[in-house]
């Protein structure tokens, strides 16, 4: 294994349907990003026989803090697990990412937070299937000991395949691993300027957090808009604290 001293909190796992290892870990600071606790979750091919990396590596995740990353692979679905901050009430929650193949496209869904749940912020979790079948996190808590919450699984997710020719891609000047998330901030950039979607929906869209996305428009000068949409998000999101 080579050695990479801001690597760190290194996870394995074997996809045996593929044959393929995999190492996740912590990857230092994000330094193209103004906020210093930005952090950066790095995947890597590992060998079959756990001895050695098989590439560079590629960031699959950027969040503030991020860490406790696990992977799950469940009915042909890749999940991975891990806890993020939130700059806007420092809330860390439990962060599910989602799809097909580990190193991407992966959606981004926050499982549990203060408010949906959890009486405290998150610390780190596991999934795990009990004998009968049905799936439980165990998630520990700051604070607060361990605890167990019921698990369920949503399939409401729609897929769009887009086709870009090598010549278009390469006047993009995009790395690969990370163009398929720049063309998703694009395109949630310009759904909110066009008023298609909430602030909210935007950052979903573009798998960032509110505060992130708001911080992503502000610098593109894109005015803000505040629909009944998201006032009803607001005080939907009030209520459960």
């Amino acid at each position: 294994m080579r050695k990479n001293p801001v690597s760190f909190q290194q996870l394995v796992f074997w996809d045996h349907e593929q044959k393929q290892g995999w190492l996740i870990c912590k990857a230092g600071n994000d330094t193209s990003s103004p906020d210093p606790a930005m952090r950066l979750v790095k995947l890597f091919k590992l060998s079959w026989d756990g001895l050695r990396l098989e590439d560079e590596g590629q960031v699959i995740y950027r969040g503030r803090g991020s860490e406790a990353a696990k992977i799950y692979r469940i009915d042909g679905q890749f999940y991975v697990f891990l806890v993020d901050n939130d700059a806007r009430d420092g809330d860390r929650k439990q962060v599910v990412l989602r799809g097909p193949r580990l190193d991407g496209p992966l959606e981004r869904k926050v499982v549990l937070e203060r408010g949906n749940g959890a009486t405290r912020s998150c610390s780190q979790g596991a999934l795990v299937q009990v004998r009968e079948g049905s799936w439980w996190l165990i998630e520990h808590r700051i604070s607060q000991r361990p605890c167990f919450c019921a698990a369920t699984r949503q399939s409401a997710v729609m897929s769009v395949t887009l086709e870009i020719p090598d010549d278009v891609s390469q006047a993009m000047r995009v790395p690969p691993p990370e163009l398929e998330a720049r063309l998703r901030l694009e395109l949630a950039a310009a759904l909110y300027a066009q008023q298609v979607l909430s602030l909210g929906k935007t950052a979903q869209l573009a798998g960032l957090t509110r505060f992130e996305m708001n911080s992503v428009l502000a610098r593109r000068g894109v005015p803000m808009h505040y629909s009944a949409q998201e006032l009803a998000e607001d005080l939907a999101y009030a209520r459960s604290c």
